[in-house]
C-alpha cells in the first residue's frame, strides 16, 4: 500500500461537514466510484466511524476484508509501533470494493479511534507513501476540515444548500483559507434536491452569506443537484454525470470523461437491471470435464445467491431468457461440442447474451471480460462474481445434501489416504467421470463395471485427483479379499484416530475389485458424508442396495476411442501423426492397458532407429510400422497379451538387466496384484531368490528359462558395485534398477514415497502363460524367499511384527504357499495362522480358518514333517478360539494334545503350548476348573523349561491368574497377577502390549475384591501409557478396554452417570468396529442397562437388557457361567421394574452358580444375596432376616469382611436397613 517514490504523492481530496449531512458520503461514493472506473487508484478514509456513513453507502458493491493482506499489514505494522498513529489506526477496518473489470481499485478504510491526523508525527510523510492516486479524508460530522486540512491537496467543505447551512460552512471555509498552504485549494459544495424554484432561493441566500463571510478571498460554491431518493451509487446507473460531480472532479485535476461517464455500458445496463428488480435471467455455465469441481463451485454459489443457474453442455438446449454464459477455464480447454454449444448460445439474434470468461488457474490466458478466481478465500471468489454479474452483496443459502468445498482454497491438510501414486495417463471418459460425480453427489454408489485392463483403476485415480479437495479422506481398499478388506477399513480407523480426526469426515472410500460383490456385505459404512466407489468384473449395481443399505448405479469402462488412443501414444510421441495413431489403437482394440504397453515399447525402440539416421516423422513411422509387423505377427490371445509378448521379447533382448527384469516380473505375478511393498523386494532373501533366476544363455536361443548359477556382476556388461561385490544380491539398491527398468517398460507400477509396487493382473497371467517354461521352478523359488523373509517364532508373538505379518499375509494364496510341500513353506503358513489368530480381527480369523483346514486336509493326504502339521492343528485350534468356537477348539486341543504326547516327550514346549490353548477354550465354555488344571500344567512346564522371565512363562502365568480368579481364588489371582505386571515392567516397561494386558486383569482383580483406589491407579497409568504410544502399534481394542473397566469402576463406586456416558460411547464404537453380535458389544450393551437401572430407569434397563441377554446367551456354551451372571443383573433390574419375575430368575443364577463354581464363589454369592432380596416381600419377615444374616456371616468368612458383595450382604443383615441388591460385571469373554 506504500510506495518509497515521494513523487508519487496520492492527491488527497478531504471532506469537511460544519453541519452533518446525508449528502456528503454520497458524494464521496460517487467521486470515487467514477475514479476508480476511470482507472486510478482509491483509497477512501471514513473518519466518521459512530455513523458508518460510507459504510452504507458502498454496500452496494461486493467487499472483501484486505486487512490481512501482506502490504497492509507491513503499513499497519508500522503505524502501530507508534503510539500516537496506534491509537487512531488500533483496530482499522480495510475493505476492497470489487466492481467489475476495474482498471483501478477502491478501497475503503474505516478508523476505530478518529483523530487528528494532521498532528500526528510524520503524517504527510505517510501520506505520501500510500500507493494510491487519490486519497479521500471523510472528517467527522461537525467537523470544520480542520483535523485533516493539513493533509488535503483540497477540501471540500460539504453542506447543504439552505441559509442556516451556508454560514459554518462559510466561517469554515474563512478558517481554512487562512491557513492553507501554498498550492492547497479550498472547495465549497452546496447539495440540493430542492426543484428549480426552490433553489434558486435558496442558492441566492447562500451566496448572499458567502458574499459577507468570505469575500472575494475564496470560491463560490459549486451546487450539486441530486434528486431525491437516489440510491449511494447513482453513477453505476447514470449516463451524464451531474455537472457538480464533474466540476469537482475537473478542480482536482481528475482527467475528463470522453463518453459522458466511465462506467461501461454493458455495466450500467447490469446495474439497471438489479436497480429495478428485473430478472437478469439464466447464468449458463460451460466448462471442461478437467475443471468440473469449479463449475460444481460456481453453480452452488450462484444458486446461494439466488441466481438462476443451469450447466450448459454440447447435448442439451439452452433455454430461454440467457443473460450471461460463464466460460472456466481458457477458450482451448473446451472439447469442440462445448464451444460450439457456447457460439451457438452467444449468436441468438438480438438477444445475445454476455460471454464472460471464468480464470480459475495462473496460467490460463483469457479474454475480457473477464473474472478471476485464482483466490484462496471462498469469501473473495463469491465476491468477484457478485460484482462481474451485478449482484447486490448477500450471504449464500447454506447448500443442501453435500456441500461443494471450494477448490481453490489450500487444504489445511492433505487429506488422509493410501493412494498409490502411480504414474498414469488419463485421456477421454468425460461423460464416465461426470457419472461417477453425480452417483455420488446424489447419495449412491458408484459401481465401475469393466473388464480388467479397461482403465477402471486409471478412472479412479483420476477422480480422485481432481475432486481430492473435496475430502478429508481418500481410502483405497482391495476387495477381492473381504479379511483384506477389514483390515484396510479397520488400519484407516486407526489413522483418523492418530490424526485426530472428529466429527463426520467426508470419505472417499474405494472397493477395488470386488468381484464378488457378497464380500461387501457389511463393510460399506452409513452416513451422508462417505462417498463410495466400487470396481467389479461383472457386478450388479440392483444388488448393491441388499448388500450394503444404499443406492447404487453403475457405469461401465470402455476401451479408448481411436482419438483417445492416439492421444495416449502421442504424449510418448509427438511426431505421430492421427492415422498411424488410430490404426494402431484400432489394431489393440483400443485397451487401454494394450495401448500404454505398446506406447512404452515404443519409447524404447525410438534409439535404435535414431541410430539408423531416421528422425523425426520418419522416425516415429518406422518405429510404429515395426511395432503393428510384431503384433499382427501374434496369433490367438488378445491385444494385451500380444503387447505383452512384444515387451517380454525386448527385454530378453536387452541383455542381463533386461533378463534380470523379465525374472523379477516372473516372481511378482505370483504375488498379489494389489501390490507389494518394496521393502520385500529389496530383502536378502527375495533377491538371492531373484539371482538364482536370471538365465546366463544367450536370450536369443529362447524364452528366459531357468538356469543354475548365479548373475554375476562386473560379467556379461553388468557392472559390478565395488572390488569383491560380485552377486546381484550384495546390495539391495541394485533391484531399484530393474524395478525402474519393469516400469519403464510398462510392467510395473511404482510409487517410490510410499515404497509399493503393483503388477497388473492381465500382466501377472500374461507373464506366467508366455513365460510358462520353468514356472514351477519359479514359484517354489519365491516361496522358499517369502518363507524366509517371516519373522521368527519368538517374533510372531509380538504385535511389533505385525507390518512384516500383514505384507506377507496378502501374499499368502497368491504366491501357491498354501499347496506347497517344502518345509520352509508349511512352517510359513503356520506362523500366518499363528498371526491372524493372536491379532486379527474375527473376518481374517474365519478366512484364515477355511484355508487352514484345507491346507490340513491337504497335509494329512501328503503326510510330510508331522511336526508342522501337528502345529497347524493347534493354530486351527487357537483360530477357533479367538472365533469363540470354544467347544470345537477342546476337542481339536485334545486331539492335538494326544498326537503330540505320542511323537515328542513330555517336557517338549509344544505341550505347554497346546495346554495353554486348551485352557483359553475351557475358559470359554465355562469350565473354569478344568482350564485352571491346563493353565497350572502351561505355567509349570513353561517356568521349568524356559525359566522365570521367558514371555512364555510370562503369558501362562498371566492366564493362570484369570483362571483362578475365575474360580473364585481371588487372593492367589490378586498376588500372580501383580507378579506377572512388575516382571514385565522390569524387562520392557510399557514399550508392549504384554504389560497393558497384565495391568488391565490386576485392576480386575483389585476391583472384584474391594480396592478401589489402587484399581484406579493401575487403570490411570495403563490409560496414559496407551494415550502416550497411540499410532504406534496398538489395537483399537485397548483403548476400549480400559475405558470398559474405567466405567465398570465407577458403576461400583457410586458414579453410575459417568459409567453411562462412557458405557454409551464405547457401545457405539464395539458396534462400529465389531459389530452388534459380537459377545464384546453384547456385554456393553448390558453394562448400559444397568447404568440405567442405577439411575432409577428401570423399566428402560429391562427392556433394554432382556433382548440383549437373551442374544449373549445364545453364543455362549450351555450352563456357562457368565450366562448366570447375565441373570444376577437381571434379577437386580426386575426387583425394581417387574418383582414377580425376579424370583424365578435370581433362584436360577443361584442353582446354575452353585452347580458350576460351588456355593462360597464370589458369584453365587451375588446370585444369593438377589434371590433373597427378591424373595423379602412375600417371605416371613424374621425367616428372611435369618436367611440374611447367614449369608452375611458365612460370606465374610468366605470372602473377608471387605468384599463388596460381603459388605453388601452385612448391611441386608441389619435390621431397619433398606434391601439392596447387587451387579456384578460380566469379564471379557
Amino acid at each position: 500500500m506504500m510506495s518509497d517514490d515521494p513523487r508519487e504523492r496520492p492527491h488527497v481530496l478531504s471532506f469537511a461537514e460544519p453541519v452533518a449531512s446525508e449528502d456528503t458520503a454520497t458524494v464521496i461514493a460517487a467521486v470515487a466510484t467514477l475514479l476508480a472506473f476511470a482507472g486510478q487508484r482509491v483509497l477512501v478514509i471514513d473518519g466518521d466511524r459512530a455513523r458508518l456513513r460510507l459504510e452504507r453507502e458502498f454496500a452496494r458493491l461486493p467487499t472483501v476484508d484486505i486487512a490481512d493482506r501482506p502490504e497492509v499489514g507491513d503499513y499497519l505494522a508500522g503505524l502501530l509501533e507508534d503510539p500516537a498513529w496506534g491509537r487512531m489506526f488500533r483496530g482499522i477496518k480495510i475493505a476492497r470494493h470489487l466492481i467489475p473489470e476495474p482498471a483501478g481499485r477502491l478501497d475503503l478504510a474505516t478508523l476505530a479511534r478518529p483523530g487528528r491526523a494532521d498532528a500526528l508525527p510524520g503524517a504527510d510523510r505517510v501520506i505520501s507513501r500510500l500507493r494510491y492516486d487519490y486519497v479521500l479524508i471523510s472528517a467527522p460530522a461537525g467537523d470544520s476540515g480542520g483535523a485533516v486540512a493539513g493533509l488535503s491537496d483540497t477540501t471540500v467543505v460539504s453542506f447543504r444548500l439552505n441559509e442556516a447551512s451556508a454560514r459554518p460552512a462559510a466561517l469554515a471555509t474563512t478558517r481554512l483559507l487562512s491557513g492553507a498552504p501554498a498550492g492547497r485549494g479550498v472547495l465549497p459544495l452546496a447539495t440540493t434536491s430542492e426543484d428549480e424554484v426552490h433553489r434558486a432561493v435558496a442558492e441566492s441566500a447562500t451566496a448572499r452569506v458567502f458574499e459577507q463571510i468570505v469575500g472575494g478571498r475564496g470560491p463560490r460554491p459549486v451546487v450539486l443537484a441530486l434528486p431525491p431518493g437516489l440510491h449511494p451509487l447513482f453513477v453505476l446507473t447514470a449516463g451524464e454525470i451531474p455537472a457538480g460531480i464533474t466540476g469537482l472532479l475537473a478542480a482536482i485535476g481528475a482527467p475528463p470523461f470522453p463518453d459522458g461517464s466511465p462506467v461501461p455500458p454493458r455495466i450500467r445496463s447490469g446495474y439497471r437491471l438489479a436497480d429495478a428488480g428485473v430478472d437478469g435471467g439464466t447464468v449458463l455455465v460451460a466448462a471442461p470435464g478437467r475443471l468440473r469441481a469449479w463449475r460444481e463451485w460456481i453453480v452452488t454459489d450462484l444458486e446461494g445467491l439466488g441466481v438462476r443457474v443451469r450447466v450448459l453442455d454440447a447435448a442439451s438446449a439452452p433455454g430461454p431468457d440467457v443473460r450471461t454464459v460463464l466460460v472456466v477455464g481458457a477458450d482451448d480447454e473446451l472439447p469442440d461440442p462445448l464451444r460450439r454449444a457456447v457460439g451457438a448460445v452467444l449468436d441468438n439474434g438480438s438477444e445475445s447474451p454476455e460471454l464472460l470468461h471464468v480464470r480459475v488457474a495462473l496460467q490460463h490466458q483469457v479474454p475480457s471480460p473477464s473474472v478471476d478466481l485464482t483466490v484462496q478465500k471462498p469469501e473473495v471468489a463469491t465476491a468477484r462474481l457478485q460484482a462481474a454479474l451485478f449482484l447486490v452483496p448477500r450471504l449464500p443459502a447454506p447448500a443442501r445434501g453435500w456441500p461443494i468445498r471450494f477448490p481453490g482454497a489450500p487444504a489445511p491438510t492433505e487429506p488422509i489416504s493410501n493412494f498409490v501414486n502411480t504414474r498414469y495417463d488419463f485421456v477421454g471418459r468425460e461423460a464416465d467421470l461426470d457419472r461417477v460425480r453425480d452417483l455420488l453427489l446424489d447419495g449412491r454408489i458408484a459401481l465401475i463395471n469393466g473388464e480388467p485392463g479397461t482403465g477402471r483403476r486409471e478412472l479412479l485415480a483420476e477422480y480422485s485427483r481432481r475432486f481430492r479437495h473435496d475430502y478429508d479422506v481418500c481410502w483405497w481398499i482391495p476387495a477381492g479379499d473381504r479379511s483384506e478388506a477389514r483390515r484396510q477399513l479397520a488400519t484407516l480407523r486407526t489413522e483418523e484416530t492418530r490424526q485426530g480426526v472428529r466429527g463426520s469426515p467426508r470419505r472417499l472410500l474405494i472397493f477395488h475389485n470386488a468381484d464378488d460383490l457378497e464380500a461387501l456385505r457389511g463393510l460399506v459404512p452409513e452416513g451422508e458424508t462417505t462417498h463410495v466407489l466400487v470396481t467389479s468384473e461383472s457386478g450388479r449395481a440392483a444388488d448393491l442396495p441388499r448388500l450394503t443399505g444404499r443406492p447404487a448405479g453403475s457405469v461401465t469402462a470402455r476401451p479408448f476411442t481411436p482419438d483417445e488412443g492416439t492421444e495416449i501414444l502421442a504424449r510418448y510421441l509427438p511426431s505421430l501423426s492421427r492415422e498411424d495413431g488410430t490404426a494402431l489403437v484400432a489394431r489393440l482394440g483400443g485397451a487401454p492397458l494394450a495401448v500404454h504397453l505398446a506406447a512404452t515399447t515404443l519409447v524404447t525402440r525410438i534409439p535404435a532407429y535414431r541410430k539408423q539416421g531416421l528422425v523425426g516423422d520418419q522416425l516415429v513411422r518406422a518405429a510404429v510400422d515395426e511395432y503393428r509387423n510384431r503384433i499382427d505377427a501374434e496369433t490367438g490371445g488378445d491385444p494385451v497379451r500380444h503387447a505383452l509378448a512384444v515387451v517380454l521379447e525386448d527385454l530378453a533382448a536387452a541383455g542381463t538387466w533386461g533378463r534380470s527384469t523379465i525374472a523379477l516380473a516372473r516372481l511378482c505375478s505370483f504375488l498379489s496384484p494389489d501390490g507389494v511393498s518394496l521393502w520385500l523386494l529389496r530383502h536378502p532373501a527375495f533377491l538371492s531368490g531373484l539371482t538364482s533366476l536370471v538365465p546366463r544363455e544367450d536370450a536369443r536361443a529362447g524364452t528366459p528359462g531357468i538356469e543354475a548359477g548365479p548373475i554375476l556382476l562386473g560379467h556379461d556388461g553388468i557392472p559390478a558395485l565395488a572390488p569383491g561385490i560380485e552377486r546381484l544380491d550384495a546390495d539391495p539398491a541394485v533391484v531399484d534398477q530393474i524395478i525402474w527398468l519393469g516400469a519403464r517398460h510398462g510392467l510395473f507400477a511404482i510409487d517410490w514415497d510410499s515404497g509399493a509396487l503393483r503388477m497388473h493382473r492381465l500382466i501377472q497371467d500374461g507373464v506366467r502363460t508366455l513365460t510358462s517354461v520353468g514356472l514351477d521352478a519359479v514359484q517354489e523359488v519365491l516361496i522358499e524367499a517369502l518363507a524366509a523373509c517371516a519373522p521368527s517364532d519368538a517374533q510372531v508373538l509380538y504385535e511389533r511384527s505385525a507390518d512384516t505379518q500383514v505384507e506377507l499375509g496378502r501374499h499368502l494364496r497368491h504366491s501357491g504357499a498354501l499347496t506347497s510341500k517344502s518345509r520352509a513353506a508349511r512352517t510359513w503358513v503356520v506362523k500366518q495362522v499363528r498371526y491372524v489368530a493372536l491379532y486379527g480381527d474375527d473376518d481374517q480369523r474365519r478366512a484364515v480358518l477355511l484355508q487352514a483346514d484345507a491346507v490340513a486336509e491337504l497335509w494329512t493326504a501328503a503326510p510330510a514333517d508331522e511336526d508342522v502339521r501337528l502345529r497347524l492343528d493347534g493354530e486351527r485350534a487357537n483360530l477357533r478360539a479367538a472365533l469363540g468356537q470354544h467347544a470345537v477348539a477342546v476337542e481339536l486341543f485334545g486331539q492335538a494334545q494326544a498326537t503330540m504326547r505320542t511323537v515328542l516327550p513330555a517336557d517338549h514346549i509344544r505341550n505347554f503350548l497346546l495346554a495353554r490353548g486348551k485352557g483359553r477354550s475351557l475358559r470359554g465354555v465355562g469350565r473354569f476348573a478344568d482350564a485352571l488344571v491346563q493353565d497350572d500344567i502351561a505355567f509349570e512346564g513353561f517356568r521349568r523349561t524356559t525359566g522365570e522371565d521367558n514371555p512364555n512363562t510370562l503369558w501362562a502365568a498371566n492366564n493362570l491368574a484369570f483362571s483362578q480368579f475365575l474360580t473364585g481364588n481371588l487372593r492367589e489371582a490378586l498376588t500372580m497377577g501383580r507378579h506377572v505386571l512388575d516382571r514385565w515392567l522390569d524387562l520392557q516397561g510399557w514399550s508392549g502390549p504384554e504389560a497393558w494386558r497384565s495391568a488391565v486383569n490386576l485392576a480386575l482383580y483389585l476391583r472384584e475384591i474391594g480396592r478401589y483406589d489402587e484399581s484406579d491407579d493401575i487403570l490411570r497409568a495403563a490409560r496414559y501409557r496407551t494415550q502416550q504410544r497411540r499410532g504406534a502399534d496398538l489395537a483399537q481394542d485397548r483403548v476400549l478396554r480400559i475405558s470398559r473397566h474405567r466405567a465398570a469402576l465407577d458403576r461400583m463406586t457410586g458414579r453410575p452417570a459417568r459409567a453411562e456416558s462412557t458405557d454409551r460411547r464405547l457401545l457405539t464404537e464395539y458396534r462400529r468396529d465389531f459389530g452388534d453380535d459380537n459377545t464384546e458389544t453384547l456385554l456393553c450393551a448390558l453394562a448400559c442397562a444397568a447404568d440405567a437401572h442405577l439411575l432409577g430407569r428401570s423399566a428402560e434397563a429391562l427392556a433394554e437388557a432382556l433382548p440383549v441377554i437373551e442374544r449373549y446367551r445364545g453364543q455362549i456354551a450351555d450352563g456357562h457361567p457368565y450366562a448366570a451372571l447375565c441373570l444376577i443383573n437381571l434379577s437386580a433390574i426386575q426387583i425394581s421394574a417387574d418383582p414377580g419375575r425376579a424370583v424365578a430368575t435370581a433362584d436360577e443364577a443361584w442353582l446354575s452358580l452353585r452347580g458350576t463354581l460351588g456355593a462360597r464363589h464370589p458369584w453365587s454369592v451375588a446370585a444369593r444375596i438377589n434371590l433373597l432380596v427378591a424373595q423379602a416381600p412375600a417371605a416371613d419377615p424374621a425367616e428372611s432376616r435369618r436367611a440374611l444374616a447367614q449369608l452375611a456371616s458365612g460370606s465374610a468368612r468366605t470372602l473377608t469382611d471387605s468384599h463388596p458383595f460381603a459388605r453388601v450382604a452385612a448391611a441386608n443383615a441389619r435390621p431397619g436397613n433398606p434391601l439392596a441388591s447387587v451387579i456384578v460385571d460380566v469379564p471379557p469373554t
